[in-house]
């Protein structure tokens, strides 16, 4: 018998179930150690979209879940088009109010995947670890110019800063 045979005969492995138990510790700690602050805001998580900005679902399925956010079956809209344009409101509290425009024709603006990260963030699962990013401008070009969403937008038809008489 070989040294290294004889130093592994010596070893023992541990039993199964306390290796399924240490991988269950592990994963406990991870998600403990990602779980959302006390106070934390509820942001809508989206799936299907790497940090690179590729889908890895079909885009309609992203499509729809950004439309439920966007403009809620229970509440009021957050996204409203006027003309060729999309704007988020980013009214806080009734006060200030304030629209901010995510695109303008096709194109989306730089702020827009800051903005929308007040009310969606995208995840992304690797082998270690859970990922959180804002929507990748990519990612966020097509689905802000998908039909569908542009269909189910509010329409502004009159938009004015000041009060008109």
């Amino acid at each position: 018998m070989s040294k290294e045979k004889a130093m592994n005969a010596g070893k023992a492995k541990p039993p199964a179930t306390a290796v399924q138990l240490s991988d269950q510790l592990h994963t406990a700690l991870r998600e403990v150690g990602t779980a959302p602050a006390p106070g934390s805001r509820d942001l809508v998580g989206i799936h299907g979209i790497s940090p690179g900005g590729n889908y890895t679902v079909p885009i309609e399925n992203v499509t729809q879940q950004l439309i439920g956010v966007l403009v809620p079956a229970e509440g009021p809209p957050r996204v409203f088009s006027y003309g060729q344009t999309l704007a988020l409101d980013m009214t806080v509290d009734g006060h200030d109010q304030s629209l901010v425009t995510l695109r303008i024709g096709t194109k989306v603006e730089a702020v827009a995947p800051a903005c929308l990260a007040n009310l969606i963030i995208c995840i992304a699962e690797t082998k270690d670890a859970t990922i959180q990013f804002s929507f990748p401008p990519k990612a966020l070009a097509v689905v802000l110019n998908a039909e569908p969403l542009n269909r189910a937008l509010h329409r502004i038809s009159l938009y004015a800063r000041r009060s008109i008489f």
